[in-house]
C-alpha cells in the first residue's frame, strides 16, 4: 500500500517502490510519446488552416495558427528538460503539471478555434472540421493513455464547442450530427479507461513480479552448479572403491562443509548423512539409523522413488540420476528436494549415494506465481486466461464423447453506478460477493472465471440448454434476493441484479463461436429490461446430439 500524504503527488522516501516504478513508467511514456504528438498536431494545424484559408478571416486564421506554434514550441522545450534530467520521479509532480498545462493550452486552443471558424454555410467544410477533431481526439487517446484525465480535459475542450455551434445551427440533421459527436466522446471516454487500466495492471505486474523472478532465477543456478559439481565429485569417488575407503576422512569433511544433505542408503537403511541432511530432514542420526528410507518419502511419491532406487542400483542408466520429489520430516513436515543419486559399491554391497537440496521455499513460489498467472486477483476466480485454457479442454472432451455442453455469460446490472455513487472499493466488495454466489451455484465440474471488469463466465459440461437455464435463474434470483452489505457500521445494504445469456455447444463451433453465442443473449437480456436470463436459440440440427445414460 502507498504511503504518502503529500498534496502536490510528488513520491516521498516513504512511499512504495513498488508504486514509484509505475509512477516513473507512466510519466516516461507520456513524454516518450510527446515527439509524435506534437507533430501530428502542428500538421493538422496547418492542413486545417489551408482547408479553412477560403471561408474564414485570414489574419485570425494567422493568429491561431501561430498560437498553435507557440505551444508546441513550449512543449517541445519541456520534452528536452526532460530528456536532461537526471532523476525526472524526483521531481514528478513539476513534470506531470507542466505535461497537463500544455495539453490543456492546446485543447482550449484547438476547441476554440474550431468552434469559431465553424462554417454555417459549408456542410462540406463542417464535415472535414469535425473529421479533423476526431482524428485528434483517437490520436491523443492512444498517446495520452497513461493520463485518462488529461486526455478527458482534451477531448471534451476539442469536441464540446464545435458541438455546440454545430447544435445552435438549428436543423434536425446539426442537431443529430452534435448528438453524435457526444456518443462518441463517451465511447473514447471508456474506451480510453479501459486501456488505462490495461496498462497501469501490466507495468504494476511487471514491478510487483521481476524482483522475485531474478532471485529464483539466481537461486536455481545456484542450486544446479552446486549439485552437478558435487555429482560429478561423488561419482568420481563412488567408481572407486578402495579410495574411498582411503579417503573417508576427506570425504566426510566435504559432505560436512555443503549446505546440501548427503547420504548413503543400503537395503532402505541410511547408513550415512551429513549435518546438512539432518537439518533439512529434521531427525538425528540416531534417529535415522532406525528409519526405512522409503519411510522417509511422501506417500505420492514413495513408489516412484523405489522403483527408481531399485533400477539404478540394478545398473539400468536409462532411469534419471536427477528428479525433484517430497520427504516427510520430523512431526510430519512435508519438504520439496532436489534430489540426484548414483549406485555404488559399499562395503562390497550395492548401494545409493544420494544429494538433497532443500527447494520448499522455490516450490512455493513458484505456486504462487502460477496462482498469480491463473486466478483473476479479485474474486480469486480463474481469470480470462485460465478460464478460455480449461474451457477450451472441456469442448474437447465433449466434441469427442458428444455430449451437451452449455456456457453461461452473467453482466451486472448498472454497475458503473455503483462505482460512481459508492466508490471502486464497495464496487470490488460486491464483486467478490457476487464470485462467492457463482461458486455456491456451481457444481465442482463446472469451470468459473471472471473475463471482464464485472462480467463472469460458467462453463458447464454435461449439462443441456435448458439445464443451463435453471442454473442460470437459479443464480439470478439468488442474486436478486441477497443484500450486498455496505458498511458494518450503518448497516447499509445494496440490491443488485444481473442478466444472462445462456448458450450450448453446436457441432462445429469453438469456443469463440459458443462465447458469441452466449454473448448475443446476453445483450438480449440487457435490451429486454435488465435482470432476466436470455437463451441462444439455433436450429437443432447444429446442436450436438445428446446420448443417454
Amino acid at each position: 500500500m502507498q504511503k504518502t500524504t503529500t498534496h502536490n503527488d510528488i513520491p516521498t522516501p516513504r512511499e512504495n517502490p513498488e508504486e514509484t516504478k509505475v509512477r516513473e513508467a507512466k510519466l516516461d511514456s507520456l513524454y516518450s510519446n510527446l515527439p509524435t504528438s506534437l507533430l501530428a498536431t502542428l500538421l493538422n494545424a496547418g492542413i486545417f488552416t489551408v482547408a479553412l484559408w477560403p471561408v474564414s478571416n485570414r489574419n485570425l486564421l494567422i493568429l491561431w495558427l501561430s498560437l498553435n506554434l507557440i505551444i508546441v514550441l513550449f512543449r517541445l522545450a519541456t520534452y528536452n528538460r526532460f530528456k536532461k534530467a537526471e532523476t525526472p520521479i524526483a521531481n514528478w509532480g513539476f513534470w506531470n503539471r507542466t505535461f497537463h498545462l500544455g495539453l490543456l493550452f492546446s485543447g482550449l486552443v484547438w476547441g476554440t478555434g474550431a468552434g469559431y471558424f465553424f462554417p454555417p454555410s459549408s456542410f462540406l467544410y463542417q464535415a472535414f472540421i469535425f473529421v479533423i477533431l476526431g482524428g485528434m481526439t483517437v490520436g491523443s487517446m492512444a498517446v495520452n493513455v497513461a493520463t485518462p484525465t488529461g486526455f478527458y480535459t482534451y477531448s471534451a475542450l476539442l469536441t464540446f464547442p464545435v458541438s455546440l455551434r454545430c447544435a445552435l445551427q438549428g436543423t434536425t440533421i446539426h442537431f443529430a450530427i452534435a448528438g453524435m459527436v457526444l456518443v462518441f466522446y463517451c465511447f473514447t471516454f471508456i474506451v480510453s479507461k479501459r486501456m488505462h487500466s490495461m496498462m497501469d495492471s501490466s507495468i504494476r505486474l511487471r514491478y510487483k513480479n521481476i524482483g522475485l523472478i531474478s532471485h529464483l532465477v539466481h537461486e536455481q543456478k545456484k542450486s544446479s552448479q552446486l549439485v552437478v559439481s558435487l555429482e560429478k565429485e561423488i561419482h568420481e569417488r563412488a567408481t572407486i572403491e578402495e579410495n574411498l575407503r582411503q579417503s573417508e576422512y576427506q570425504f566426510r569433511t566435504l559432505t560436512e562443509t555443503t549446505s546440501s544433505g548427503i547420504f548413503i542408503i543400503q537395503n532402505e537403511r541410511i547408513l550415512y548423512i551429513n549435518n546438512a541432511g539432518e537439518k533439512i530432514i529434521g531427525y538425528s542420526k540416531d534417529q535415522l539409523k532406525t528409519i526405512s528410507f522409503l519411510k522417509l518419502v511422501h506417500p505420492d511419491h514413495r513408489d516412484m522413488v523405489r522403483k527408481r532406487a531399485v533400477s539404478r542400483m540394478s545398473g539400468d542408466e536409462s532411469v534419471p540420476s536427477r528428479y525433484e520429489f517430497k520427504l516427510l520430516g520430523k512431526y510430519n513436515k512435508s519438504i520439496w528436494v532436489d534430489y540426484t543419486g548414483t549406485s555404488m559399491q559399499y562395503n562390497g554391497k550395492p548401494a545409493l549415494l544420494g544429494t538433497v537440496v532443500d527447494i520448499t521455499q522455490r516450490k512455493a513460489a513458484q505456486n504462487k506465481l502460477q496462482e498469480l498467472a491463473t486466478t483473476d486477483s479479485l474474486t480469486g476466480l480463474n481469470n480470462r486466461r485460465s478460464f478460455r485454457d480449461q474451457a477450451k479442454a472441456c469442448i474437447t472432451q465433449a466434441k469427442r464423447y458428444n455430449r451437451p455442453l452449455s456456457l453461461i455469460l452473467l453482466d451486472v446490472d448498472r454497475f458503473k453506478a455503483i462505482n460512481d455513487t459508492y466508490g471502486h472499493d464497495v464496487g470490488d466488495k460486491v464483486l467478490r460477493r457476487l464470485a462467492h454466489l457463482c461458486g455456491n451455484n456451481m457444481r465442482s465440474i463446472d469451470v468459473v472465471g471472471r473475463i471482464g471488469g464485472e462480467e463472469f463466465a460458467m462453463l458447464m459440461p454435461e449439462t443441456a440448454l435448458e439445464q443451463a437455464k435453471v442454473v442460470a435463474e437459479r443464480l439470478r434470483t439468488s442474486v436478486a434476493n441477497h443484500e450486498f452489505s455496505l458498511d458494518l457500521d450503518t448497516k447499509e445494504v445494496l440490491g443488485l441484479t444481473i442478466s444472462l445469456g445462456v448458450a450450448e455447444l453446436a457441432n462445429g463451433e469453438n469456443l469463440d463461436d459458443l462465447l458469441k453465442a452466449a454473448d448475443h443473449a446476453l445483450y438480449q437480456a440487457k435490451k429486454l429490461g435488465r435482470d432476466r436470463v436470455e437463451v441462444s436459440f439455433r436450429p437443432a440440427s447444429q446442436k450436438n446430439a445428446v446420448a443417454d445414460g
